[in-house]
C-alpha cells in the first residue's frame, strides 16, 4: 500500500483495532502518516480529518470488547459486561 502523503510504500502494524468493523493499521516509515484499513480491504481514513471530505460518519463508528466481544457504542469508555460493578453509596 503507497502512502497518500509521499508515496512510499506503507508497513502494516502488528495489531488489529477493535473497532467496528475490524482495521488494521498502516504507518509510513518515511513521513509517519497512519491509514487505517478494514479487515475487508477498503481505506477508511487517515490521520488526517481532511481526508473525509468533510463526512465525519468514519469517526462515530462502535467499537468491539477485545475481552468479551460485545459490540458498544463509539460514545462508551468501557465494557459494561467486563468492568468491575461500581458499588454506589446511598445518602439517607
Amino acid at each position: 500500500m503507497k502512502c497518500k502523503k509521499c508515496g512510499a510504500e506503507m508497513k502494516r502494524d502488528n495489531k488489529v483495532l477493535t473497532s467496528y468493523p475490524p482495521k488494521y493499521s498502516y504507518t509510513c516509515p518515511d513521513c509517519g502518516n497512519v491509514e487505517y484499513v478494514t479487515i475487508g480491504g477498503e481505506t477508511v481514513f487517515g490521520d488526517d480529518a481532511s481526508k473525509n471530505n468533510g463526512d465525519n460518519n468514519n469517526f462515530l463508528r462502535g467499537w468491539v470488547c477485545p475481552k468479551c466481544g460485545g459490540v458498544m457504542s463509539p460514545f462508551q469508555n468501557t465494557c459494561p459486561y467486563c468492568a468491575p460493578p461500581v458499588k454506589l453509596e446511598v445518602w439517607n
